[in-house]
């Protein structure tokens, strides 16, 4: 039965059941005693452990093991062999001939011998360790089976000797659950007795108290009954003279409203009509208006172009436009193939040097960044693009833009206004506005077909940063106009931005002309192509 018992709780282990999945009282208190790992006092050898050591030393040292171990001694004796053994005769007269003879026939026969000794030689020398190995592995396994079964044994006799326990402490386990359950059932007897007899108190109370709730809501419902009806008598009263009242109000108010309607019509019918003569004239008026401003752009064009291939006027400070005109004359480039884009336009006429053109029919890009100045350029350029605008070395950045009283010294840079100022003491910063940033780049990416024709830079100290902002490598314009002298009060002639002379030829562009303020340079690469280099 303990070894059963025994088998049992192994087979519970490896299969992972607890001690709540066993069958039986002794089996579930059998398996949480062994699942503590109480330790086990050692017991003294028994005979049978005591005979088993005997048998295992007499195997060891007995006659089969001294009989091996005098084999693996021969074979280590005979473990090299060679074809070259000494050769000795004992024969008296032709005993030296008998070695010579012996001598030859091994000499001639090395060629076959010598190989078989020597395969034979490492085949032994194989063979012997290999046996000796196996002997001391053979005489291992046989001391550890020896220790095996002894501790099989240990472990039988210590696991009888926990199984008796163990039925003990079962057995004294199953007399005290016999009195706790005798001891459960004689209480569970007096509950049910205590129980019935509440129940039965306690529905006679329930009855009388259902009785008695009855009769209060019973009463209840009566009186609520009688002021319910009073309470929706009153309010079916309240509600009649409410009505009355309010379509009362509402049909004054309404005739209110009819009459204020009938009222308002008949005034907005006078006014209208009142209004009409008005409307009429005004519309004349802007009829004549327009004609006027039609009449003037043609007087313009009939006062200051009287020649239209050359025009007469310059509307440029120092004569640019002139200069301009002969070089679009002499390289006999059509009007219509012609386009500027002008940075820092300021006025639409007023020292311009594009507004000559723009008389004459050619159409371009201005860019201004003073916002009060957009106004003038877009009534009297509308045939231009009109952008304001701060021409920078990167687009999309807000910056601050100072305006200055005088005509064009506007600019970005603080610290050239305030030169400006102590340059000359009638000029003042009159307010600083944020505009926002574009490259020429971008401007003729997003604005213009091709280069422009023209490109007339004025922007006060920034023309360098500019121009080595421009990729010449695809917009070359054929002119480019650059302001060359730094601004004085009174006007004096100073020598001219040696540094902007520098980058233009490097760039390939000759200075054409000088006009004390302005430069305007010719792209050579240009000039080359149509054959006048």
């Amino acid at each position: 039965m303990h070894r059963e018992l025994y088998n049992g709780f192994w087979n519970y282990k490896k299969r992972g059941i607890s001690a709540m999945d066993a069958q039986s009282i002794e089996e579930k208190i059998l398996y949480s005693k062994l699942s503590k790992k109480e330790p086990v006092k050692a017991s003294p050898p028994s005979e049978v452990e005591i005979e088993v050591k005997s048998i295992l030393n007499n195997a060891i040292k007995g006659p089969l093991f001294e009989e091996i171990n005098q084999y693996i001694k021969t074979l280590e004796q005979m473990r090299e062999n060679n074809s070259y053994r000494p050769i000795v005769s004992n024969r008296r007269g032709i005993g030296r001939l008998v070695v010579f003879v012996k001598r030859v026939i091994r000499k001639l026969t090395a060629w076959y011998v010598e190989p078989v000794c020597k395969q034979q030689s490492a085949f032994n020398s194989a063979v012997t360790p290999s046996i000796g190995c196996l002997t001391e592995i053979n005489s291992t396994l046989a001391q550890e089976i020896g220790f095996l079964q002894q501790n099989d044994i240990n472990a039988e006799n210590t696991l009888n000797q926990i199984i008796l326990q163990k039925e003990q402490q079962i057995q004294e386990l199953s007399q005290q659950l016999s009195i706790f359950q005798q001891t459960t059932t004689k209480q569970t007897e007096d509950l049910h007795h205590q129980l019935y007899t509440l129940q039965q108190t306690t529905n006679q109370q329930a009855a009388q108290q259902t009785e008695d709730l009855r009769q209060q809501l019973y009463t209840l419902q009566q009186t609520t009954n009688q002021q319910a009806a009073q309470q929706t008598e009153d309010l079916r009263q309240q509600l009649y003279t409410l009505q009355q009242t309010i379509t009362h109000q509402t049909t004054q108010q309404i005739e209110d409203l009819r009459q204020q309607l009938y009222t308002l019509q008949q005034t907005t019918a006078q006014q209208t009509e009142d209004f009409r003569p008005q409307l009429h004239i005004a519309n004349q008026q802007i009829l004549h208006l327009n004609s006027k401003i039609m009449q003037l752009e043609q007087l313009e064009l009939d006062i200051f172009l009287p020649n239209p291939q050359n025009g007469t006027k310059s509307f440029s400070q120092s004569g640019e436009d002139m200069i301009i005109n002969f070089l679009m004359q002499e390289l006999e480039i059509p009007l219509n193939s012609i386009t500027y884009l002008d940075l820092g336009a300021n006025h639409a006429k007023h020292l311009s040097n594009t507004f000559q053109l723009y008389k004459r029919g050619v159409r371009g890009v201005l860019v201004e960044a003073n916002p009060a100045l957009i106004p003038e350029l877009k009534f009297f350029r509308h045939g231009d693009i009109v952008l304001n605008m701060c021409i920078a070395e990167s687009e999309g950045d807000m910056v601050d833009f100072y305006v200055l009283n005088g005509d064009g010294l506007s600019t970005t840079s603080l610290e050239e206004a305030k030169k400006f100022t102590e340059i000359n003491p009638n000029l003042s910063i009159e307010r600083t506005v944020s505009v926002i940033t574009t490259t020429v780049n971008a401007l003729i990416d997003q604005y213009m077909d091709n280069p422009p024709t023209i490109l007339n830079l004025d922007i006060e100290g920034q023309e360098l940063e500019i121009l080595q902002s421009i990729d010449f490598a695809r917009y070359r314009p054929l002119v480019i106009i650059l302001e060359m002298i730094p601004y004085t009060f009174p006007y004096e002639i100073t020598q001219k931005n040696k540094t902007l002379l520098e980058y233009m030829k490097v760039e390939d562009y000759h200075e054409y002309a000088f006009t004390g303020i302005n430069s305007v340079f010719i792209d050579i690469q240009q000039l080359k192509k149509m054959g006048r280099i």
